[in-house]
């Protein structure tokens, strides 16, 4: 190129003839290496080739003399189109990408003519390295031997794969720390075998409350929801936590995020079992009055449900009603209490608390007071829900909502409607099960929380070992690792952690 300008072409026969061993199978490379060469400065561009190739000449050298280009081919063939149309499309400058694809185009149908297509290499390993060298990044052009393949895949790879390691390490000691779950005591926030990630950034020793937290004891890492912080007097009674002497109301979120199916059931013509029925003014009424459910796995204790929520779904048309009440009390006795029933009918929706309901049989109560109302009842498919979780009742139908504390009452049933689904609040539903130990906790007398230790339970409170027993106790602050951050294994289930 000293004494004359060459093309793409030109180039690589002479390589062919000087450094047949080391450009063997590389012929690729050739592209790389003068579009760097282009960019130091060291080559120069000017002029056409009689193939209508660019050439290049050293820096310095004369300019060619005036030529006559044929035009390059017109259709090559489909994969060498292809192919030449991946290398130079690295290039981010449209006249030098033009220029590059014109020499790979050629370049690809001299081999293929020739029957050594194979000589020019993976066109997708140099795009790869035409793109380094168009960015300006080192680049290894040729690898000829062990050393150069060393050079290579430190140069290309090395530094996003040292990267990468760096910010692994980073993140697992200052950010994040990944955990498995061991065993069904935090159902339904976290299954057995999920594996979560842990935010250790600036953390300082003590969760916010509700904070789902991992704490190492003995050498082993637990997870369990923080409920009460050091200092405070803490006792469980019926399944609720009172925080010096004040009764603990969960927030939405977390009503919701625990939330259990008791049952779903559809009524057609057969009351489902569990449920007894009758007519009263000619309508139908069913109520679920079992009382108990499995709260465990076969051969578990069952436990009876304290605070729990109902959602009605049927069709309503004119004439027609549906209505879903609750009521607290012992199951299967003829016991008299307060309840609440929301009733969509032709009225419109009305929410009615109610005293003297008879539980056993779903009687009316002896006196009704009206705590909410929507003039306009919705049509068609009708939803209503009705809980009592922490001595909050929560009601909801088409457009009508409530939500207002309320004083415990008693009783349950339903008219006109064709599926209840049944759910408790997951959340300390039940008292201690016998045979994990002395519980801290089982009675309603306060518990006071040393200063430098938190109280802890775990979302499945009927199956786990948390603070309410003698070989847990109150967790020490020094021994929490962190709130839990996300979930990130299975994919399925990937997603923050409330």
């Amino acid at each position: 190129m000293a004494s004359e300008p060459k093309d793409i072409l030109g180039l690589v026969r002479a390589l062919r003839r000087d450094l047949a061993g080391p450009i063997g199978r590389h012929e690729g490379a050739v592209h790389a290496l003068v579009h760097r060469l282009l960019r130091q400065g060291t080559l120069e561009a000017g002029g056409l080739s009689p193939q209508g190739l660019m050439l290049y000449r050293a820096e310095g050298a004369p300019e060619p003399a005036a030529t006559h280009a044929e035009p390059p081919s017109s259709s090559p063939d489909a994969s060498i189109a292809r192919d030449a149309l991946r290398v130079a499309g690295a290039v981010r400058d449209p006249a030098a990408r033009g220029r590059v694809l014109a020499d790979v185009r050629a370049h690809l149908e001299e081999l293929t003519a020739a029957d050594t297509r194979q000589r020019f290499g993976r066109p997708k390993a140099w795009r790869a390295i035409l793109q380094r060298v168009d960015r300006g990044k080192p680049a290894v052009i040729v690898s000829a031997g062990a050393g150069d393949l060393m050079r290579r895949m430190l140069l290309h790879e090395g530094p996003w794969i040292l990267g990468a390691v760096a910010v692994f390490f980073i993140l697992k000691l200052f950010v994040v720390s990944p955990f498995k779950i061991p065993s069904e005591s935090m159902l339904p926030t976290l299954e057995k075998g999920d594996r979560v990630a842990v935010f250790t950034l600036f953390h300082d020793g003590v969760p916010d409350r509700f904070d789902v937290m991992v704490y190492k004891r003995d050498g082993i890492n637990y997870v369990k929801r923080l409920v009460g912080l050091p200092g405070e007097s803490i006792a469980l009674w019926h399944g609720d936590v009172y925080i010096n002497d004040t009764l603990l109301v969960k927030p939405d979120w977390l009503v919701e995020a625990l939330r259990s199916t008791v049952g779903d059931w559809r009524f057609d013509e057969v009351t489902p079992a569990g449920f007894a029925s009758m007519k009263r003014d000619g309508v139908e009424r069913w109520w679920w009055r079992s009382g108990r459910f499995d709260a465990h796995p076969r051969g578990h204790v069952s436990f009876g449900m304290h605070d729990g929520m109902a959602v009605v779904r049927g069709q309503r048309r004119t004439g027609q009603v549906l209505e879903v009440s609750l009521a607290h009390g012992p199951a299967g006795t003829r016991a008299v209490g307060n309840g609440w029933v929301l009733r969509c009918n032709d009225e419109g929706v009305r929410l009615l608390a109610r005293r003297g309901m008879d539980l056993l049989s779903g009687a009316d109560g002896e006196t009704e007071v009206e705590l909410g109302r929507l003039a306009t009842a919705p049509q068609g498919e009708v939803q209503l829900e009705l809980s009592y979780v922490d001595g909050v009742l929560r009601a909801r139908c088409g457009a009508f909502t409530y939500e207002g504390a309320q004083v415990s009452p008693s009783g349950d049933g339903a008219t006109g409607a064709l599926t209840l689904a049944l759910s408790r609040d997951h959340h300390y539903s039940s008292p201690p099960e016998a045979g994990h130990g002395t519980p801290v906790q089982g009675q309603r007398r306060g518990h006071l929380v040393p200063a430098d230790r938190v109280f802890c339970l775990g979302d499945n409170t009927t199956n786990s070992r948390d603070s309410r027993y003698s070989p847990v106790g109150d967790i020490p602050v020094d021994s929490i690792v962190g709130p839990v951050s996300v979930r990130i294994w299975p994919p399925s289930r990937w997603g923050a952690v409330k």
